[in-house]
């Protein structure tokens, strides 16, 4: 209250006591996650500074003013005075060294509102500053290089190896590794390659340098570089796990966790355990973001939700209620990046059910198509790739084949090795095949044989997510092959495996063209009986709009078989 009566009473001594002590009461908040109290003290503070201030209290002034601008970004608060702080900040700073926190938060900033290219190159301007510099052309051969002599470094190194390593100690080169990790976070959206390269330099300065905190970071994130780039399944699984058991009992567990679930379990999590454990290590990873005022990477792990769901057979409704919250939460906090992310999911299940959810209203809800508008203006390969990706996942749903691989063709650029690739891979190759039967061309087949042959290795390192998948590929290759046999075993297997292991998606279609496999080989009470599982299975699932399509589809069979039957009676 000292606050609202400063003028003529204090002398500026007594105005630098009382700024201190709301600064002290603002880190005391904080370490309670009492945020919007914190901002409170360090406001008050703010108020307390002479007019001159950054001449006559530069210190306190800084700490203020980062202080602020770091609470901002705790609670997701992030307005125009969040800006205009941090420009304040950078115009006053005495050193390079006294603008590094500012320009930390000036990078978020960017991401937040989705300027992953601008935030990109204020980050490589930064550490170029610091003496890390980059090439001016990053490409597949250069970081799958860099990533495989990271790797050869890494073999056989252990936790207690790493926590042996003396600790880096220089601050110019530790202020250039929490760059390269904020590096690591931007790229991933605009520029992939450089995300894969950062990883691997990390590990390679810790190694050099010392250990240091933020490496555990670069271990989860050289675990998916090792996935992505080189394919290596056996040592990202190692290295993925290797990072997580730094994790407990960790000084900064929480923070960890926040960041851990995009890096490891999205991406090498998915070849080593079951698909729908990822949701879960998504929302601890949301919680703890939370818990800790890591409002970037809660949000983050709020879209990993939701995207992991979609693809584990989660049911649609509930699903599209669940993007609906976090959409809402993603507004407040400004977090727009990420937010297009989670729109793209929301649009991806109402594609497929037909329906808007009833929590929709009010959130801007966009189309596919409009999506792209946006991923194309701000340059986000990361929503892009997903984008894509969707629209294929929804014409694969609804077998049209040909938009699909239209799609596929049109965008090889952006076939950069994600993870998510193995879902383009397979519905690529389930496409192909299909048109392969069809029009006969040699292409078709090729693509498909193609897709057997990425996915066969997968199923070794995890059954229960790829099993069904190659299945359904191997038979509509039989199919293709003329060996029907084979085929019907391979059909009815993979809808064995989809039930074992949960798919709901996957055994609604196994369903549905083992059914379409016995209607064409004149079987059609079979077929039929197959078709109408399937229908039960996509209505389990809550995809309505297909459900109306199958419906349809029957009844042109039903129309079809009645026509024939009225015509073989007269003729005979």
């Amino acid at each position: 209250n000292i606050c609202k009566y400063v003028d003529g009473i204090l002398d500026p001594l007594e105005r630098a006591i009382f700024a201190k002590l709301n600064l002290a009461a603002g880190k005391h908040a904080i370490k309670s996650s009492s945020y919007e109290q914190a901002r409170g003290y360090f406001e008050a503070g703010i108020s307390l500074l002479r007019e001159n201030h950054w001449e006559k209290m530069y210190s306190l002034s800084l700490e203020l003013y980062e202080m602020i601008c770091v609470v901002s970004f705790m609670d997701g608060t992030l307005d125009d005075n969040v800006s205009t702080r941090l420009d304040e900040i950078l115009s006053n700073a005495k050193s390079f060294e006294d603008t590094w926190k500012a320009k930390e938060l000036e990078l978020k900033m960017h991401a937040s509102r989705g300027q992953y290219v601008k935030s990109t190159t204020k980050c490589l301007a930064v550490l170029s500053e610091l003496g890390i510099h980059f090439p001016d052309d990053i490409n597949l051969s250069i970081v799958a290089n860099e990533v495989s002599e990271t790797s050869s470094l890494l073999q056989d190194v252990t936790k207690d190896f790493l926590l042996n390593l003396p600790p880096m100690t220089d601050l110019s080169r530790l202020c250039a590794m929490k760059f390269m990790c904020i590096l690591c976070n931007v790229t991933l959206f605009a520029k992939p390659m450089m995300c894969h390269l950062t990883s691997a330099l990390i590990l390679k300065e810790a190694l050099l340098y010392g250990f240091f905190d933020e490496a555990v970071y670069g271990l989860a994130n050289f675990s998916r570089a090792l996935v992505h780039v080189t394919a290596e399944y056996s040592e990202a699984n190692r290295i993925g796990l290797l990072a997580q058991s730094f994790l407990v009992g960790h000084k900064n567990e929480h923070a960890l966790r926040a960041r851990f679930p995009l890096l490891i379990h999205v991406s090498a999590g998915v070849l080593w355990e079951p698909g729908q454990s990822i949701p879960v290590h998504c929302m601890n990873g949301y919680q703890s973001g939370m818990i800790v005022g890591d409002i970037e990477n809660a949000m983050m792990c709020g879209f990993l939700v939701c995207q992991s769901r979609l693809h584990t057979s989660s049911e649609l409704k509930p699903l599209q209620g669940t993007c609906c919250n976090f959409i809402r939460q993603m507004v407040k906090h400004n977090q727009l990046g990420v937010m297009n992310s989670t729109l793209c999911i929301y649009a991806t299940c109402a594609a497929v059910t037909g329906e808007k959810h009833d929590n929709s209203s009010g959130l801007g809800i966009k189309t596919l198509k409009e999506l792209t508008t946006t991923a194309n203006q701000t340059n986000n390969m990361f929503l892009l790739h997903h984008i894509y990706v969707n629209r294929m996942f929804v014409h694969y749903y609804f077998r049209e084949y040909l938009q699909l691989l239209e799609i596929a063709d049109a965008h090889k650029l952006l076939n950069e090795k994600r993870i998510m690739n193995f879902l383009r891979v397979f519905v690529v190759g389930m496409s192909s095949l299909s048109l392969a039967r069809d029009t006969h061309q040699k292409q078709w087949r090729e693509f498909g044989e193609q897709a057997v042959e990425i996915i066969v290795p997968l199923v070794n390192f995890s059954k229960h997510n790829f099993e069904t998948k190659l299945l359904l590929l191997q038979a509509e290759l039989h199919y293709l092959n003329g060996n029907l046999g084979e085929a019907e075993v391979a059909y009815e297997n993979s809808i064995e495996s989809s039930r074992k292991c949960k798919y709901k998606n996957d055994e609604a279609v196994a369903h549905e063209l083992y059914g379409i496999f016995l209607v064409e080989r004149n079987m059609f009470a079979r077929g039929m009986v197959h078709l109408s599982t399937s229908i039960s299975k996509y209505r389990d699932w809550g995809a309505e709009l297909k459900v109306k399509e199958l419906i349809s589809f029957m009844e042109g069979l039903f129309t079809a078989k009645t026509t024939w039957n009225i015509k073989y009676k007269q003729i005979t």
